[in-house]
């Protein structure tokens, strides 16, 4: 599993466009292959106010203008994910 976390990182602090494109792209393709939908990653951040024990969630907004849709993505202490939750 990739190290999410570690992404979203490098996509809050806007370090490589390139890099940040290919991190959403994982994060997509790991949403719709829990049989979600999610195109394009419109925001990802993390969820501090949900954060529990060992757990790191981080909130994924998919926006392609026509749809949208909310995730909550949870990963363990070592950033491998555990679960993915649709908001709303």
């Amino acid at each position: 599993m990739i190290r999410i976390l570690i992404g979203v990182v490098i996509i809050l602090s806007g370090l490589s466009s390139s890099i940040a494109d290919v991190l959403e792209r994982q994060v997509a393709r790991h949403i719709r292959s829990e049989g979600f939908w999610c195109d394009v990653i419109s925001d990802i951040r993390p969820a501090l106010h949900l954060k529990k024990n060992n757990e790191n969630p981080v909130k994924v907004t998919c926006d392609d203008g026509s749809r949208f849709a909310q995730y909550l993505l949870i990963f363990d202490q070592n950033n491998k994910l555990i679960s993915i939750q649709k908001l709303q």
